[in-house]
């Protein structure tokens, strides 16, 4: 994608560009969110026809109302992890999305990318947001929590302004 296309994506005010989190020079092509998408998948079913990506797609907005500092990740063995994201305390938090665990492949990929994340960025703790599922896995000193959507997007975690007199 080139620089102008991105930036002409944009400019139409229904799609954000998700930047990876590098913490060298190196440079990775942005993902693709959209603000509105009900509005995409009416007038392109194709786009996020599948529901794991609708569901990242609404992580994504919800985590973008709490800060603007969110990227993904790739690990060092080219895995990657949806969200890495700072809270007001500038805590980093990794978060990775999926519709379900159900599929011991998926479930495994998504553990193992966590996991490699966490050991590359010395985080203790992680989350998985799945559509019902729920759980607390420990490995090791490594902790991975499963939350539903729902609880999720409930949960209020927004920084507190102070007013300076």
């Amino acid at each position: 994608m080139t620089k102008a296309s991105r930036q002409s994506l944009r400019k139409d005010s229904i799609t954000l560009l998700l930047n990876q989190f590098l913490p060298t020079d190196s440079y990775e092509e942005p993902k693709i969110y959209c603000i509105d998408h009900s509005m995409i998948t009416s007038v392109a079913p194709g786009i996020l026809a599948n529901r794991g990506h609708l569901l990242e797609n609404i992580i994504y907005i919800h985590l973008r109302r709490r800060t603007e500092e969110i990227y993904y990740y790739r690990t060092k063995k080219g895995q990657e992890v949806d969200f890495i994201w700072l809270d007001c305390q500038g805590k980093r938090h990794l978060m990775q999305v999926c519709l379900s665990l159900g599929d011991p492949a998926t479930k495994k990929r998504e553990i193992s990318s966590l996991n490699q994340a966490m050991e590359e960025l010395n985080l203790g703790e992680s989350t998985i947001i799945t559509f019902e599922e729920e759980d607390v896995l420990e490995e090791g000193s490594k902790l991975i929590n499963i939350v539903p959507v729902w609880q999720f997007l409930l949960k209020e975690e927004r920084c507190q302004l102070s007013i300076v007199k």
